[in-house]
């Protein structure tokens, strides 16, 4: 998986006019990989954590 490009639907997530700064790996777990999405709104730094899950019958554990 890549992560250099972020799927349209998380930037459509991120607040209106937000910049990407960095993407970078954050924990990981047999069923699921983080991320860190960090961004520039403006004259702000705002940081953001992403959990990817790449089979659907191991969401539910994300809820947990």
């Amino acid at each position: 998986m890549s992560y250099e490009n972020l799927d349209p639907a998380i930037l459509a997530a991120l607040p209106e006019g937000s910049h990407v700064v960095s993407v970078v790996p954050h924990g990981a777990t047999r069923w699921s990989v983080g991320l860190r999405v960090d961004v520039e709104v403006g004259d702000d730094e705002e940081t953001f954590f992403l959990k990817i899950i790449e089979r659907k019958e191991w969401t539910p554990m994300a809820k947990a």
